[in-house]
């Protein structure tokens, strides 16, 4: 999946990612977009990162907060050396970046913040013989379910503790049962004794939030290593077609990855969503070789009573 309003590139000699957003972006585009910038610096080591911030706006104080806070819990250790920061000419950016370093100076790596990228390269490189060009033709970056890909493969090999590295997401908690996961449109919540994660839709969605949801709420399932899936769509609303059909093809490219055995979907009593709803699970079932049961119901209790079932009586 490409962020149309984030642009990601990687120089595999020098560890270094360049970070450029593309327009002004709502807070779940921000959040998700800084998310993504920290799970390609974790997963491709990156000690060098550059973001330019010149083409969108300062983010709300709930935003920066949020930020701040999540700077601290995914970067207190890390492979960053320096990251730099380019800003527009107005007062609300650099305000906005003073707050956040104020809140994250403790980090383990430096940060600074300039007017343009040639400034920002020269700091970055300082102790490279490279002056202020790129150090190299920089490779795209695409975000799939299981992270940053490089486009143009060429030699970056992981570890297996690179490949396990975790990065939180705004608000989620500890591994413990509970909630995982939680925005203003959707949370998730773990129950290990049930074997099973709740993904509940708070409210009818964007495309892309819709999509950060899934992907998000797809890690959680897969970490935790569940078998058991509940899905309450019930104050969702009715998905378009481009999202019904990405679904399916999202859980392809993710169901080898996944223990899913039992789907449970929750609806609402809206006909369109019924209409849909069974039509859309059965192609997403179909997109896989990967066999599990799924089942329809208008209520959580009702879905929880069938993942209490035998395995030899299930449905």
């Amino acid at each position: 999946m490409s962020l149309h309003f984030l642009k990601l590139s990687f120089s595999t000699s020098f560890k270094y990612l360049k970070a450029e957003w593309q327009r002004p972006v709502s807070s779940e585009e921000y959040r998700h977009g800084v998310r993504a910038i920290a799970v390609c610096i974790a997963k491709l080591q990156v000690q060098y990162s550059l973001i330019d911030f010149t083409k969108t706006e300062a983010p709300s104080i709930k935003d920066l907060q949020c930020t701040a806070g999540f700077l601290q819990q995914a970067f207190q250790k890390t492979s960053l050396r320096r990251s730099a920061r380019v800003l527009a000419d107005t007062s609300a950016q650099w305000t906005a970046y003073k707050q956040v370093a104020e809140e994250t100076k403790a980090l383990p790596y430096q940060t600074d913040v300039f007017e343009c990228c040639k400034e920002a390269k020269a700091w970055l490189f300082q102790d490279y013989d490279i002056g202020i060009n790129e150090p190299e033709a920089l490779i795209p970056i695409l975000i799939d379910g299981s992270g940053p890909v490089l486009s143009e493969f060429s030699g970056l090999t992981q570890t297996e503790e690179d490949k396990e590295a975790h990065i939180p997401n705004f608000v989620t908690s500890k591994v413990i049962d509970g909630v995982l996961l939680r925005t203003d449109y959707v949370e998730a919540t773990l129950s290990r004794q049930k074997d099973l994660l709740s993904v509940r839709w708070l409210r009818p969605v964007s495309s892309e939030e819709y999509r950060c949801g899934i992907q998000d709420a797809a890690q959680l399932f897969i970490k935790h290593k569940l078998q058991r899936l509940l899905v309450n769509k019930q104050r969702l609303g009715v998905l378009s077609i481009g999202d019904q059909s990405w679904l399916a093809k999202y859980y392809a490219s993710m169901a080898h990855r996944s223990n899913l055995q039992r789907l449970a979907v929750v609806s609402s009593n809206d006909v369109m969503q019924q209409i849909t709803d069974e039509p859309l699970y059965h192609k997403v079932k179909g997109s896989t070789k990967i066999f599990f049961h799924i089942q329809y119901f208008l209520s959580e209790d009702e879905a929880l009573e069938w993942f209490g079932l035998a395995d030899e009586v299930m449905s």
